[in-house]
């Protein structure tokens, strides 16, 4: 899987078939490895374990927060060089103010969590993000660089 993803965009995909024998070398891999962890008794991925409501909820969770961090901080970055010109400097400085909120609220956050439950903190910080990312839903492509400050 790793050589797929790392080798593919290199080698045009699925046009090569060195890129083809190791996706589906991956894929097959996968397949056989489910059935593999549910009749083991001391499997390596316990995926019985996503069937427990705490831990299931807690992986959904981090994916979504997962595919929240890597667009915002992947691909949003990658928009604004291909479609809006900007060099990959600018791009990171309309990013910047960003970190710099997240690195003055870190030791605010830590010190409310002794106060308030973990819980509304979290969801007072997916409120924040979701607003945020609705924010961007009004990307034109006359966006200014305050609009990506912001966002």
């Amino acid at each position: 899987l790793e050589v797929f993803l790392d080798e593919g965009q290199r080698n045009d995909w699925f046009a090569s078939t060195f890129i083809t024998t190791f996706a589906v070398i991956s894929t097959v891999s996968f397949v056989l490895l489910v059935p593999w962890e549910w009749t083991r008794r001391d499997p390596i991925v316990d995926v019985r374990l996503l069937f427990s409501r705490q831990f299931g909820m807690s992986f959904l969770v981090m994916m979504a927060v997962g595919a929240v961090l890597f667009s915002t901080t992947q691909l949003l970055p990658q928009l604004q060089q291909t479609t809006f010109d900007y060099t990959a400097t600018l791009s990171g400085l309309s990013m910047m103010p960003g970190g710099i909120a997240m690195l003055m609220l870190m030791p605010i956050s830590g010190f409310a969590a002794g106060i308030v439950q973990p819980r509304y903190l979290i969801m007072l910080g997916m409120s924040v993000v979701a607003v945020a990312l609705w924010h961007t839903t009004s990307l034109t492509p006359d966006a200014s660089f305050s609009f990506f400050a912001y966002a």
